[in-house]
């Protein structure tokens, strides 16, 4: 079951200086009823869903019988997306940018539509729906026998695999109620989670996949007005992201409406 209120995680910046004489900075994440489990900056995906929902991850076992038809079917489903969609095939996806490609087309073929229609006329048994609401990880849950077997999370790049630190990124929701502490050079920042679309979107443990398709700008789409790119795959990746390594980024931000709103403005010239 995930929480009934929100969750307190704590977060201790401590600053270092090194030998070099440069500083730096170690970040640690605990959250209020499991303080041992702390972590550095880095954690897992797993450890990250048991803090935040109450739940984990069910790691991908390929000898287990569920998941290795599972794997098949998921193989299948691709491998028809890029007959269609490949560069040998007929269709293309028409969108501005590469991450459009995913669920932002022009026309209506996204791939997480197409990819949840390919893959429920071979599942049988696995039936695949797009994760409701739409903004947030995930963008697709499997369903077998009416329990959630599985999350998958739709990337499409057109860059080779090293990319920037932020391509995967995990939003549980917006903090609240934050204070900061300044003792012994450390800065501690505590604040409550509230509830985000990642709440409403993962009901229970179940298997987590990412799918990277790879994409390739193969001319421009000019219709009434309407400017874009089409574009087809070249290939995807599977991965089981129960262990994969996530990185926290602390960081003060505001607009430039909070600016001119709370910011004392001094001169103003031209428009």
């Amino acid at each position: 079951m995930a929480y009934k209120t929100a969750k307190k995680v704590f977060l201790i910046y401590k600053l270092e200086r090194l030998s070099s004489g440069r500083l730096r900075g170690k970040l640690t994440m605990s959250s209020d009823n499991n303080r041992e489990r702390a972590q550095t900056y880095k954690v897992t995906f797993q450890i990250l869903l048991e803090q935040l929902l109450g739940f984990g991850v069910i790691k991908i076992d390929e000898i287990r019988e569920d998941d290795k038809k599972f794997l098949d079917i998921l193989r299948q489903t691709v491998e028809s997306l890029l007959k269609k969609y490949g560069k040998s095939g007929d269709g293309v996806f028409v969108a501005r940018r590469p991450n459009d490609v995913s669920n932002n087309t022009v026309k209506d073929n996204d791939l997480e539509d197409e990819l949840v229609n390919y893959l429920n006329e071979q599942g049988g048994q696995f039936q695949a729906g797009k994760a409701k609401p739409t903004a947030g990880y995930p963008n697709i849950v499997v369903r077998k026998g009416g329990e959630v077997f599985c999350y998958i999370d739709v990337k499409v790049t057109s860059r080779s695999v090293t990319g920037s630190a932020r391509d995967i990124y995990i939003s549980p929701g917006p903090p609240t109620g934050m204070s900061v502490t300044v003792t012994d050079g450390k800065i501690m920042l505590s604040f409550q989670i509230k509830k985000g679309n990642l709440y409403r979107k993962v009901e229970q443990q179940a298997r987590h996949l990412i799918l990277l398709f790879r994409v390739e700008n193969v001319g421009e789409y000019t219709v009434t007005g309407t400017r874009a790119n089409k574009w087809k795959l070249l290939g995807c990746r599977v991965y089981d992201v129960s262990g994969l390594i996530l990185k926290t980024k602390i960081e003060f931000n505001s607009s430039f409406k909070d600016l001119d709103e709370t910011g004392k403005r001094l001169l103003t010239v031209g428009s």
